[in-house]
Parts: structure tokens; sequence; C-alpha cells
């Protein structure tokens, strides 16, 4: 029973938080690299590159990004943005 316990659940199947998997974070940690780039539409381009070069492709928002990551940073980003917006408002007002 003990084994059973100590075994890691399907990362797919599981509601288990990040926290759950730190053997397999760190091995992917210490073995992936990121790069990174955006497009004209506003999404971001993540590339993983794996061992022997490989790589794995996402593409995602940047507001998914921040809101599943980091709430306090999307609040951040998102304040910055609506004071952007305003200023950008107040400017085509003015012309």
């Amino acid at each position: 029973m003990g084994a059973y316990l100590e075994r890691e659940p399907d990362p797919v199947r599981t509601f288990e938080p990040y926290e759950r998997f730190e053997a397999s974070n760190a091995l992917i940690d210490s073995y992936v690299s990121i790069r990174c780039k955006d497009d004209d539409d506003g999404l971001l381009h993540v590339i993983l590159v794996l061992p022997g070069d490989e790589k794995q492709a996402l593409t995602i928002e940047p507001s998914r990004l921040l809101f599943g990551v980091d709430r306090d940073a999307y609040k951040s980003v998102l304040d910055a943005c609506r004071e952007a917006n305003i200023t950008k408002a107040q400017s085509e007002d003015v012309t």
C-alpha cells in the first residue's frame, strides 16, 4: 500500500496541485529551456526545447497565461492596460 501512495498521479487526469509533482517538475526544469515570441495577433508562441533539441510548441494568449499562472500579475497588467486605454481614448478625443 505504501508504494501506491508514493506514486505520482497522471498529471493529465488529476486535479492535484503543481506542488504534488515535485520530482517531475524538477526533472523538467533541469532539461527544458523556453523561447518565446509574439505575433501581430497578440498571441505568444512558446517553444519548449527538450533534450535532443526536440521542440514542443504552445500558443497562448497573454491574458490566459497570466490568469493561469499569476493572478497578482494579471491584476497589475490589467490595471496598466486600463490606464493605457483611458490615455488612448483621451488622446483620440483631442485629435
